[in-house]
């Protein structure tokens, strides 16, 4: 009886508010507080889901006369996006025995929190419930063989910049917290490689604000094992100094792992998308194009992971050589938080896809081809399929495509990559899935005249013909030019069959009669330059094999097929050939 007699109370009191607001307004009586203000500006917003701020601004109206209230017509979105200002004057004004139409609420729309005054929560939501204090947990992997060379070799920033207490949502350090467990306890990239830049730094005042009410200073402590994490606050000095410091200790093919998630902007006077940085500084797209630069002129693989507003107006600004870029959104939309818990949506997927777990250790199927790594074009793809806002559109682009498609935190992508195609489609994936029948590469053929000929022809043994010449074309799918050493191709050949074992390429396999059913070619050192995209072809001498192949005038001879297999290592010693297949040819 007590809790309804309290309930019925306070709607007594709301409604008295609110009618004590109306009969203000029209007995031109004065508007005394803030509450009766925000009765006023909910006036003008009635059934809609929106969040009111007081403004406590520096040219002091609420001094001289006027409240000014803030609304936030689209809070689950990150800034910038829809919003209105209410200015109501305290005391009425009449001229003429006539009230002005501004005492009942001017109202102007913007698509940016003032700048020119602190912002006082008056009715802000809870729109998560129980699920508010929800916070990320990745489990961390046990280190049997050491610290692998992709971890040590991977740097990451992430930056949430947060404008200010009011808008530095607490679902930032939830998505903040989630990727950076995930680097150190899934992949184990060490502490001291990831820079978090977040809000103020290690200032310990107020700067976030909580679901729960009210505001708090930020947790410094992002994987909870009672250590201070984060060290800078984000400004653009800070950043620039970061990387600056990190392009000159990282090498070429060295892992930059820069993730985003904040607000953002776009600008029309200067056409450019901005991150929001804290203290309502800004970060433009071509100003961190240009702090990029050096690492892209060293052939660092550059990951950039972008969840603000407008994200995908950064994607044509960083295109250089190594960038592969994932975005939110496309450049004229906004980005969206989760609709049931405390986190952004389209970084939340992607980090789960990294993860291959959600935030509760729910495991989720990201590595599409089953290769023990989850490539940067995975992620995205998992993110973008799983992205539950239909008004967002995630971008995508790496330069070359074989950033995205071979680099992961436990797998760094070579400047060059030398591959011979299986198919006309195979763009070097490696594992190919654009094709089941990986035995009829375009990129191996046999000529018995060393003519440089782009088809293929049977081989033909006889005692004034005792070799032919195997062709195979080696694409470049890198970042950088092969200068035309390093590099060997292995060619191989061996009796046709339904299956092979090592033995057979390598030449230690006999049939029934004592022949030998294979054999490993001599090595050869590609010694052709191959730019980025392009292509060349090398001539391998093959010394047929008499005893299978008989000769033209042997009528008795027993026709036999051949299968070759072209490889490309780093070394003249290849011995798993099946460890590195990148084409193959059945020869009649």
């Amino acid at each position: 009886m007590k809790k309804r007699f309290l309930l019925l109370l306070t709607l007594v009191s709301l409604m008295t508010l609110s009618l004590s607001a109306q009969l203000r307004r029209f007995s031109c009586e004065a508007v005394t507080t803030p509450r009766e203000a925000l009765v006023i500006a909910q006036g003008q917003f009635q059934g809609t889901d929106v969040d009111y701020y007081l403004v406590n601004d520096s040219k002091s109206l609420t001094k001289s006369g006027k409240w000014r209230i803030f609304i936030d017509a689209e809070p689950m979105k990150g800034w910038q996006h829809d919003c209105f200002l209410v200015t109501v004057p305290k005391s009425p004004l009449v001229s003429g025995g006539i009230m002005s139409r501004e005492y009942f609420g001017t109202v102007e729309k913007t698509l940016m929190p003032p700048v020119d005054g602190d912002l006082t929560p008056l009715l802000v939501k809870n729109r998560y419930g129980e699920k508010a204090g929800s916070k990320p947990y990745v489990n961390k992997v046990a280190q049997t063989n050491g610290l692998s060379e992709a971890a040590g070799r991977t740097y990451a920033v992430i930056l949430s910049g947060g404008v200010n207490k009011v808008f530095n949502y607490e679902r930032y350090w939830n998505d903040c917290s989630f990727i950076y467990q995930t680097l150190v306890n899934k992949y184990s990239v060490p502490k001291d490689n990831i820079y978090p830049v977040m809000s103020d730094g290690t200032d310990p005042s107020e700067d976030m604000r909580s679901y729960e009410g009210g505001f708090r200073t930020k947790s410094l402590d992002l994987d909870f094992d009672g250590n201070p994490d984060i060290k800078y606050a984000a400004t653009k000095q800070n950043i620039a100094g970061i990387l600056e410091n990190l392009s000159l200790k990282m090498n070429k093919d060295d892992h930059l792992f820069f993730y985003v998630i904040d607000h953002g902007g776009k600008d029309d006077y200067k056409s450019a998308s901005y991150i929001c940085l804290w203290n309502n500084e800004r970060l433009y797209d071509y100003e961190l194009a240009d702090m990029l630069k050096p690492f892209s002129d060293k052939f660092v693989n550059v990951n950039i992971v972008l969840g603000q507003c407008f994200s995908g107006g950064f994607n044509d600004n960083l295109t250089s050589i190594g960038c592969v870029v994932a975005a939110a959104s496309t450049g004229s939309e906004s980005s969206w938080s989760c609709p049931d818990i405390p986190y952004d949506e389209f970084v939340y997927q992607w980090t789960t896809a990294v993860n291959q777990a959600n935030h509760l250790e729910e495991s989720v199927v990201s590595d599409f081809d089953n290769n023990n790594r989850v490539t940067m074009v995975e992620a995205f793809e998992y993110a973008k399929a799983n992205d539950r806002m239909v008004a967002e559109h995630p971008q995508y682009v790496s330069t070359p495509l074989s950033i995205g498609e071979d680099l992961a935190f436990n797998n760094l992508a070579p400047s060059v990559d030398l591959y011979i195609k299986d198919n006309p489609e195979d763009a070097g994936k490696e594992p190919n899935m654009t094709t089941d029948i990986f035995w009829l590469s375009p990129s191996i053929w046999t000529r018995n005249q060393d003519d440089g000929i782009e088809e293929h022809q049977n081989p033909e043994y006889s005692k004034d013909h005792l070799a032919a010449v195997i062709y195979v074309k080696v694409h470049n799918r890198g970042k950088e030019v092969y200068p035309g050493k390093g590099q060997f191709l292995h060619v191989y050949w061996a009796q046709a069959s339904t299956g092979f074992t090592q033995k057979v390429w390598e030449g230690r396999d006999y049939d029934d009669d004592g022949r030998v059913t294979g054999e490993h070619l001599r090595p050869i050192t590609i010694d052709s330059i191959i730019n980025p995209g392009d292509s060349a072809i090398i001539g391998v001498t093959w010394s047929l094999p008499k005893d299978l192949l008989g000769t033209k005038s042997d009528n008795d001879t027993e026709k036999h097929h051949f299968c070759l297999l072209a490889c490309v290592s780093d070394t003249p010693i290849n011995d798993k050939p099946f460890y590195d297949l990148r084409g193959n040819n059945d020869v009649a």
